[in-house]
């Protein structure tokens, strides 16, 4: 029975991580809104079912947010905001998570050192983004206060690795945007997506059970 739970949690996962990954074939692809905008969220839905399913409801809340983000980020502004908008309360959930596990994880000195590395560049990414923002400008800077601030947590909670890299690289992928969106350098091909991708599976298959830093890197726990 174990076994056959693990392989159907292995499946489901892969099925949704699958789904978000196919949508690097959607600029060769004449796919037209709205079936744009079900094929880019579909993946993160399923990731978002996957989590609830195994009892991570915080973070499948914020991955079925983030998927309203990916579908509202289909339209043309100003509907854009609106999925800033989104992904800034998906955000906000995620941090609601990482804050209710906070008891389970000591908190360490390199985790806030990584906590205040992330603040720093994200104010110096700020103020370099700052005079090109435009009518951007409150939307974008509440937005990466946000995604800032659940980065962070996620490192002074002491939340698991896969978590605090998923963090991380959420973080990165949200700045790539910010720099072609404010300063006009476009990101590699796909980058965005990949790194977008990445982090959301990565913070969907968080372990269950998590008790102190010397389990971070332990197997997953099994499932009855």
């Amino acid at each position: 029975m174990k076994t056959a739970s693990h392989t159907g949690w292995g499946l489901l996962f892969a099925a949704a991580a699958g789904l978000a990954a196919s949508y690097l074939a959607s600029p060769y692809l004449p796919v037209a809104f709205p079936y744009s905008g079900i094929w880019k969220a579909s993946g993160i839905v399923l990731l978002g079912v996957f989590a609830v399913l195994r009892g991570r409801t915080l973070i499948g809340a914020g991955l079925l947010t983030c998927s309203i983000g990916d579908f509202m980020l289909e339209f043309t502004p100003p509907e854009w905001t609106l999925g800033m908008a989104a992904f800034g309360v998906g955000h906000l959930i995620y941090t609601a998570s990482f804050l209710k596990s906070a008891s389970r994880s000591p908190v360490t000195p390199i985790g806030w050192g990584y906590a205040a590395a992330t603040l720093m560049i994200s104010a110096a990414m700020a103020l370099w983004f700052l005079p090109d923002m435009g009518e951007l400008q409150v939307p974008g800077l509440a937005y990466q206060a946000v995604i800032t601030g659940m980065t962070a947590t996620a490192f002074i909670t002491g939340a698991p690795l896969r978590v605090r890299i998923g963090a991380a690289i959420f973080m990165l992928s949200d700045s790539l945007i910010a720099l072609d969106l404010y300063k006009g350098i476009q990101p590699p091909g796909g980058s965005v997506w990949v790194t977008y991708a990445l982090a959301q599976c990565l913070l969907a298959w968080t372990p269950l059970n998590v008790r102190s830093n010397s389990e971070v890197s332990a197997p997953l726990p099994k499932q009855s």
